[in-house]
């Protein structure tokens, strides 16, 4: 039983650790949207340490309507709102 706990304690860290170390940034974003880095209408929203949200602005600046992607372990995930 003490052993059971050990390795799940073990798993849930190793899990934690990989994931903060593969939480993408907005170069990275950036990179899988295709967009140039002087481009400035993609943004971090909210970084969750394990996991960040972004946004990709349309070409005139708006936010408004545009899909959100969830950056987790250097993949990201589109979430339609």
């Amino acid at each position: 039983m003490k052993i059971k706990k050990i390795t799940i304690r073990i798993v849930i860290a190793s899990l934690i650790i990989f994931l903060f170390i593969t939480n993408p940034s907005l170069k990275d974003f950036k990179e899988f949207k295709g967009i140039s880095h002087s481009y400035t209408n993609a943004k971090r929203n909210y970084n969750f340490i394990l996991f960040s949200i972004y946004q990709e602005a349309d070409r005139f600046g708006y936010y408004l309507g545009s899909d959100y992607y969830i950056g987790i372990a250097d993949n990201f995930l589109l979430f339609k709102v």
